[in-house]
């Protein structure tokens, strides 16, 4: 079994990559037909994989992943902010209420942070790979983005950066030697964050439809009214009928509750005037 298999056996739902996402060949023969191993978005058109990726939980909603890559002390390849505004461009109009995580593969921290806050609100979380060491800066940004520097890497801790100390010491004492890296095979670490997301938008979508429905279903009878209303010359004005619909609304809600219910309430109203008055 692959090392990619065996992580999906694990659990693992989507892969994320970055700068050394090509040091092996044989990952194009698996990239280009794994949808949930992805590689940079920002690498040039024609590159195989893909990007991005929409996944459906059990519970109906949608996880989009994006991988992007920063260029700061890294490949110089596409702007990242471009790219990832275009595919968030295209997201917003084929879906509703997804949780969008945003990968951010880079060395600097400014970079990351920037990234962060230029699509902050636009996303629901963006967390930073590739340093291996994970930072302590997890917080909420202004319009309600998770964001973390970085999430550290899964290995052996007690390494340089999940590779032998010998090695790596080696490599930085003697200049000379050109030793290959190896990585560490001591006790491995899970490393990463767990964020638990709040999605009160599609919340909001769920109990507006039923609102649409409701509101509907009154559409009927308010119809029938204006007919009676217009064989019997009855005024469509009824301001007693009105304030006893807001007399309704102040028994049975708070003060702040109330006013936004009655704030509502007068469109309603307006609205159903003129379908009575046939002005609708």
């Amino acid at each position: 079994m692959c090392i990619r298999d065996s992580l999906y056996s694990s659990g693992v739902d989507v892969i994320t990559s970055g700068n050394h996402i090509w040091d092996q060949k044989e990952i194009i023969e698996h990239i280009e037909c794994d949808k949930r191993l992805l590689r940079p978005c920002n690498y040039p058109i024609g590159t195989p994989g893909l990007g991005y990726g929409a996944y459906e939980l059990k519970n109906g909603s949608t996880v989009i992943v994006i991988n992007v890559m920063c260029r700061l002390f890294m490949d110089m390849i596409d702007d990242p902010f471009k790219s990832v505004d275009e595919i968030l461009t295209f997201i917003e109009k084929k879906f509703s209420n997804a949780i969008i995580i945003l990968d951010i593969h880079g060395e600097s921290t400014s970079e990351k942070m920037a990234l962060a806050h230029f699509f902050d609100g636009r996303v629901t979380a963006v967390v930073g790979t590739h340093t291996h060491i994970p930072t302590a800066d997890q917080h909420i940004l202004e319009k309600g983005t998770f964001y973390q520097t970085d999430l550290g890497m899964c290995g052996d801790y007690d390494s340089v950066i999940g590779m032998k100390k010998s090695l790596s010491i080696q490599k930085f004492t003697n200049k000379f030697l050109k030793s290959r890296l190896e990585t560490a095979s001591g006790e491995g670490t899970l490393c990463g964050v767990l964020i638990e997301i709040n999605n009160e938008r599609e919340n909001i979508d769920n109990i507006d439809n039923m609102i649409f429905d409701l509101l509907v279903d009154r559409l009927d009878p308010v119809m029938k009214i204006g007919e009676i209303k217009s064989k019997n010359n009855i005024p469509i004005e009824d301001s007693k009928r009105e304030n006893s619909i807001y007399a309704r609304i102040d028994a049975r809600f708070s003060e702040k509750e109330a006013k936004y219910l009655k704030e509502i309430y007068q469109s309603v109203i307006s609205a159903s005037k003129k379908v009575e008055g046939n002005e609708l």
